[in-house]
């Protein structure tokens, strides 16, 4: 995960009794001209990183070179160390 720079956003509460949290994923190139195929690949590193942790749920940002990614403490645990 050498080139992924991974940040948490906000604290999100999702239910009671579990915490999740919203991380940005720079991908560190534009989606627009980099394609999906190489946003695909990298997705696949963000997972296997965070696998451990449970859940990873994902989708676009707004800006078309971030992502972000919807974590779980456990998952944010994992981040700190």
């Amino acid at each position: 995960m050498d080139n992924l720079s991974i940040k948490i956003l906000k604290h999100l509460k999702k239910h009671e009794n579990e915490d999740t949290y919203q991380i940005i994923v720079d991908l560190g190139f534009s989606a627009k001209t980099g394609g999906k195929i190489r946003y695909r690949l990298r997705k696949l590193e963000v997972e296997k990183y965070i696998k451990k942790s449970g859940k990873l749920s994902g989708g676009y940002g707004k800006s078309k070179r971030f992502f972000i990614w919807n974590i779980t403490q456990k998952g944010r645990n994992i981040l700190k160390k």
